[in-house]
């Protein structure tokens, strides 16, 4: 029997949960692709793939989750927060079609950015609309259920903070340096803690 048809009942098995992890649910699934012709399998990959939500997919335990990739390429790789950014694990290749996977874990309400490195070249994840600034350019937003703050949702009703700028003169390290104070909204002339954050001017 060929089972090339099932693609998008096995989709709504893996969604509801039915199996006990996201690794079950991806094995299952690149088993049972591996199990068709050659010449069958990338449509059946497209099927599959068209009917997924964005990265991460497939999690049914809240806490495995996998990646997918989709496109040319001989050597899928990926950097992110989770790997200090070094180029990490690579992504395991489906034969007979353009489609990579990469099983890993994210706790809930999990933020964190990454590229995908293609055969040397870094990216943002195709399969992914989200994007987020880093100090060398956008890269690919990983949420999994995370659910942004109120603050950042409306800031109609938010008073502003006071930015104060100031020229340090810093001898030790070869001149002067620009300070960003920031004054809390209605902030009193007062002692108060202070907290000094510094990742570049950028």
């Amino acid at each position: 029997m060929r089972f090339w048809f099932l693609a998008p009942l096995f989709f709504l098995i893996c969604s509801s949960a039915v199996l006990a992890t996201a690794d079950q649910c991806a094995d299952q699934w690149v088993l049972m692709v591996e199990s068709q012709p050659l010449a069958k399998r990338q449509d059946i990959a497209d099927q599959y793939l068209s009917a997924l939500p964005s990265n991460p997919v497939c999690s049914s335990n809240g806490q495995a989750q996998f990646l997918f990739y989709q496109g040319d390429g001989r050597n899928v790789q990926l950097a992110g927060d989770w790997t200090s950014w070094d180029i990490g694990p690579s992504f395991e290749h489906i034969p007979g079609t353009n489609v990579w996977y990469l099983v890993t874990t994210f706790p809930v309400g999990a933020r964190l950015d990454y590229k995908l490195i293609i055969d040397g070249q870094w990216r943002l994840d195709n399969r992914n609309p989200h994007t987020m600034m880093g100090g060398f350019g956008p890269n690919s937003e990983l949420r999994f259920e995370y659910q942004e703050s109120w603050w950042l949702q409306s800031s109609a009703d938010i008073i502003p903070c006071r930015l104060d700028t100031l020229i340090v003169q810093t001898p030790n390290l070869g001149g002067e340096r620009t300070v960003v104070v920031v004054i809390p909204p209605r902030a009193q002339k007062q002692r108060r803690p202070f907290r000094l954050v510094h990742d570049g001017v950028e």
